[in-house]
């Protein structure tokens, strides 16, 4: 079988074409006035792509019909945080259009992102009623650790500790995209089956890197990240965490880290993280931990050799983009 294909390949039947005409069919029945909006419409589909692999994982059956109604779950929780993320940082565009609180208000933002929310748990859990099941408490969970990620990060004053960042980032980022691949995997799992550890490595780690990717953007790449959100985003100057920051804090000198702690200047920033060469330092770690992702994905190598292979070639093509 070849997963690649099946799951984000070029024909009208793998799950990703699946996934987008059932994707345009849910925000249509909403019959609100939002189902043509860009930022609600487009997407990279990562989370629900992330779900499907963590399902083949466990199955060579084919049946993407059965996973959809779980990843649209997983896609609403997802979209519902973009519009509160874009709202509470007071971004102007994504992916270089306006963001949902500019097009339409920040109440319909704040309303609409509620609405969502709901909807992903009224799926799930009808779901769970039919079929005696529990998935609705692993959204729960999600949304919980999101929240609690985003009060933390708003009420933060640690940006330079990089326990707090990495605190915030696991709660906020990695548990959405973990719990995408943990999801997808206990669906083609009995319930009495035991999770191989390795199954959470993956989860945990693939969350994990490209968010810590994300936030390396404004660095090495101001000009996308501009035409991206409409001016250059690097968090700090909105009281907001980068793991860049919290690298180089520790990095600096003693009295790089007292104007550090006090400034927003960009260029300065960028000229401390170029003289500790940060950048390299964070992605020797990325490249690390994405060894190790590797080294998980050995469970099966001989147990399901085409899946080992396919999972490996998606990572790399993800990681490629980001880098």
């Amino acid at each position: 079988m070849n997963y690649y294909e099946e799951i984000i390949g070029r024909n009208q039947t793998n799950f990703i074409s699946m996934f987008n005409q059932k994707w345009q069919e849910e925000i249509s029945s909403h019959k609100l006035p939002y189902s043509q909006d860009s930022q609600i419409m487009s997407g990279n589909r990562l989370r629900p792509i992330i779900l499907a692999w963590g399902y083949y994982a466990n199955t060579s059956h084919i049946d993407h019909e059965f996973i959809l109604d779980f990843a649209i779950c997983i896609e609403l929780i997802h979209k519902a945080s973009i519009l509160l993320d874009d709202l509470i940082d007071n971004d102007n565009a994504r992916h270089g259009l306006s963001t949902f609180h500019i097009e339409y208000s920040k109440s319909e933002a704040v309303l609409y992102a509620i609405f969502l929310i709901d909807r992903s748990l009224e799926i799930i859990y009808k779901i769970d009623s039919i079929h005696n099941t529990h998935y609705t408490s692993i959204l729960i969970s999600v949304i919980n650790n999101m929240a609690k990620g985003g009060i933390k990060e708003i009420c933060s004053t640690k940006f330079f500790s990089m326990q707090d960042v990495t605190d915030i980032i696991n709660l906020e980022t990695t548990s959405l995209i973990e719990n995408s691949y943990i999801l997808g995997y206990q669906l083609s799992s009995t319930p009495m089956n035991k999770m191989p550890e390795e199954i959470y490595n993956i989860a945990h780690l693939c969350g994990y890197c490209f968010q810590v990717l994300n936030d390396i953007e404004p660095f090495s790449s101001p000009e996308i990240n501009k035409e991206y959100k409409g001016s250059v985003n690097f968090d700090v100057e909105r009281k907001r965490k980068n793991i860049v920051i919290s690298y180089l804090y520790g990095a600096c000198t003693k009295s790089e880290r007292m104007k550090l702690e006090s400034t927003t200047d960009f260029l300065y920033i960028h000229s401390l993280i170029s003289k500790h060469k940060i950048i390299n330092l964070i992605m020797e770690d990325i490249r690390f931990k994405m060894n190790y992702i590797k080294t998980n994905l050995t469970l099966f190598k001989k147990a399901n050799s085409s899946y080992y292979f396919d999972f490996s070639h998606f990572l790399d093509d993800m990681f490629n983009i980001c880098f």
